[in-house]
């Protein structure tokens, strides 16, 4: 039995920290960065789907799955001698 993964996009690292940030300010952005990296890193370890690639694929099935329902529509389109 096969389990089923979720798409995950990667996570864009938080904003840059101004230069009059208190201490616990600073503290709260390190690990912040750490546990983004972290997140970051499992999906690339694990080859996790991101949403960008998952929607290329969706695309891709799409269009041939819409092009296989043409060629089936055309295979039982009713010829001229017979009636629809």
């Amino acid at each position: 039995m096969s389990s089923v993964v979720e798409p995950v996009e990667p996570v864009e690292p938080p904003p840059e920290l101004p230069k009059n940030a208190t201490t616990r300010e600073y503290k709260q952005y390190e690990e912040d960065l750490f546990c983004l990296n972290y997140i970051n890193t499992l999906i690339k370890i694990y080859k996790l789907p991101d949403l960008k690639s998952q929607e290329k694929e969706f695309e891709k099935l799409y269009s041939s799955t819409l092009s296989d329902l043409d060629i089936i529509a055309e295979a039982f389109k009713p010829t001229e001698g017979e009636s629809e």
